[in-house]
């Protein structure tokens, strides 16, 4: 009896497993395709600035941490234990400028983390200045900054690619 009992159990967390498995799978690929340059460049195209630069940033930011752990050899709970996955995205940048992890790509990190490109300041002020995204909405300047930004962004984001 105790037999069949384990043996059930095993085969329901096989199901589970599976399950969970393809969960997570289509949940990934929607999550691949919200964060695709294609897309991002739709929410530009859209004068929706503000979830553009939201998308865009998020990405940077999952570039940027593969390119870290690449460069370690880590897997993401080792990354995760050392602190990485706590830092900021121009922290994460920096990372990659100081210890070339993006070696090829130094000049454009550089550029965005300061400068016309500088989408680092951009995303910080839409989520701790602005507090009102209507405000992008009705800034003509800021959106021309903001495009071009996301631009360049989008650039290296399809340079990149990990």
């Amino acid at each position: 009896m105790t037999g069949e009992t384990d043996d059930n159990d095993s085969e329901d967390n096989v199901v589970r497993a599976s399950a969970t498995a393809v969960g997570t799978s289509s949940v990934s690929a929607t999550a691949t395709v919200a964060f695709s340059a294609d897309n991002i460049r739709e929410r530009l195209e859209d004068d929706e600035y503000a979830l553009a630069l939201v998308l865009t940033a998020t990405r940077l930011e999952n570039i940027v941490s593969q390119a870290v752990r690449r460069h370690y050899d880590w897997n993401q709970e080792k990354f995760e234990s050392e602190g990485y996955d706590k830092y900021s995205l121009g922290a994460l940048m920096q990372e990659c400028v100081e210890y070339g992890a993006l070696s090829e790509h130094t000049d454009e990190l550089n550029r965005m983390r300061s400068g016309k490109r500088k989408i680092v300041s951009l995303r910080n002020n839409l989520v701790h200045e602005y507090g009102y995204l209507d405000d992008i909405e009705e800034d003509e300047d800021l959106q021309d900054e903001l495009e071009e930004a996301i631009e360049n962004a989008i650039d290296f984001i399809e340079s990149v690619e990990i």
